[in-house]
């Protein structure tokens, strides 16, 4: 396994790159800070499509081949705020680590694979993207957003043998939950493993599995796929559903 994690530096990121290197795979971490672990890494700043393919680049040299990517590079800055409140420079720099990192990194990753002959992409979400996080809003948005492009690229690349797939946890265990954590314990609320997202992301990169599926991690729960509910069908005069015409799938690339 030849991989790049985005946001690798710390968290969730750190501790999958160092599972993947445990296990025997290669990975370059892609962050705006270097590494405590030592590993291959260029700086980067996920907002830029430029130093993103950067690092895909270097790690197809370094490793002869990218097979993998975790995008995990995110954003909590907005909590309590709405479109009302929020300052549109904050609002700016989260959409774009949010959505277009992921974005940029998903532009860099699929050729980077396919020439590899295949593999997974597995994007960072998050309970609040299945579910309104109603005291966050905006970072909701964010990860709604990230959710819809999974769901609506895995069946186009699933044909060449790429899966992407999205993890959706609740509340982890990381620096990122500090100013909650207090009142998490104080309520005796449980706080989600990092081995667990962890587990569940390397099950979601693994391309003869699923793809375009959101796995939904709560404590008390085992990780699965979210079972999303089906959007009825159009229907002309009659009873039965209408397929969408071939015309309106069809995508050039």
């Amino acid at each position: 396994m030849n991989a790049v994690v985005t946001g690798g530096a710390s968290g969730i990121g750190a501790a999958v790159a160092a599972r993947i290197v445990a296990q025997g795979g290669n990975v370059l971490v892609a962050d705006l800070r270097e590494p405590a672990s030592g590993l291959p890494y260029v700086r980067t700043d996920v907002t830029d499509p430029a130093q993103v393919q950067a690092a895909f680049d270097e790690a197809e040299q370094r490793f002869g081949s990218v097979d993998r990517a975790v995008l995990s590079a995110g954003l909590a800055t907005t909590m309590g705020r709405t479109p009302e409140t929020v300052d549109l420079e904050v609002w700016q720099t989260l959409l774009g680590v949010n959505v277009g990192g992921i974005i940029h990194g998903v532009r860099a990753a699929t050729p980077a694979i396919r020439r590899a002959g295949g593999g997974g992409i597995v994007a960072l979400a998050s309970l609040a993207g299945l579910t309104p996080a109603v005291g966050d809003p905006l970072y909701s948005t964010t990860k709604f957003a990230v959710v819809g492009l999974v769901r609506t690229l895995g069946p186009q690349l699933a044909g060449e043998g790429i899966t992407i797939n999205a993890v959706c946890p609740g509340f982890v265990d990381t620096p990122m939950v500090d100013p909650l954590r207090e009142a998490f314990s104080a309520n005796g609320f449980p706080l989600i493993p990092v081995a667990t997202v962890v587990d569940t992301i390397l099950g979601a990169l693994d391309p003869s599995g699923g793809s375009g599926e959101c796995w939904l991690i709560q404590p008390g729960h085992a990780p699965a796929p979210y079972r999303f509910r089906g959007v009825p069908g159009a229907v002309a005069g009659g009873d039965a559903a209408l397929p969408v015409p071939p015309a309106a799938t069809e995508v050039t690339v």
